[in-house]
């Protein structure tokens, strides 16, 4: 039986904004990239305007994240991890609706750097995704 390859558009995010800044690694993770698709989608509906997503951090290499003093475990390491902020809408606002949109497992807000974590790590029975705030 033939298998059919499903390919989607990930058309708002290039591969230079998610590889890592010091080194240039990506680590491509499809249901990473799908997900951080359908949320700048679903920001958009939500919104009703063009909300821009910037990615501040996408893949780490281990060289880099021990430099920005990152979990020895990140999942910025494997590529399912995004740390993004809008010029169009609050943080806040990305952080209660990546929690709705139920796309990520874990969404974190940074209140000081004014950016969100979103990633996709796999999290057993979990309906809801891990989310807090950061005050730092």
């Amino acid at each position: 039986m033939d298998e059919q390859v499903i390919s989607v558009d990930i058309k708002n995010f290039t591969k230079k904004e998610l590889q890592c800044r010091c080194c240039g690694k990506f680590v491509k993770n499809d249901k990473a990239l799908i997900a951080l698709q359908a949320f700048r989608d679903y920001l958009n509906r939500l919104f009703k305007k063009e909300v821009r997503l910037y990615i501040t951090c996408g893949t780490r290499c281990t060289k880099h994240n021990k430099e920005v003093r990152g979990a020895a475990g990140s999942y910025h390491l494997t590529g399912e991890a995004f740390d993004v902020f809008s010029t169009d809408i609050s943080a806040s606002q990305i952080y209660n609706a990546a929690i709705f949109s139920n796309l990520f497992s874990t969404i974190i807000q940074y209140t000081k750097s004014q950016f969100i974590h979103l990633d996709t790590r796999a999290i057993d029975n979990k309906k809801t995704p891990f989310h807090w705030i950061e005050h730092k």
